[in-house]
């Protein structure tokens, strides 16, 4: 788990892997805190195709923001 802050608020990533019946999963996911809620956004593939989707990920998680209220 990786903790840093974004836009005013806490923000934690982390990477897992998975092994199944199908095949190996592979998933990132972010999790922004405001001190009052817990913002979450999950991605996963299968791990084969990780490769291909590494950047459309990074760019995903970097614009999850929350709105100013």
């Amino acid at each position: 788990m990786i903790s840093t802050r974004r836009c005013g608020v806490d923000c934690y990533e982390s990477a897992w892997s998975a092994a199944g019946e199908a095949g190996d999963h592979v998933g990132r996911g972010l999790v922004l805190v405001d001190g009052k809620f817990h913002y979450c956004v999950s991605i996963m593939a299968m791990a084969e195709d990780v490769g291909d989707c590494a950047e459309q990920w990074n760019d995903i998680l970097q614009s999850v923001a929350l709105a100013e209220s």
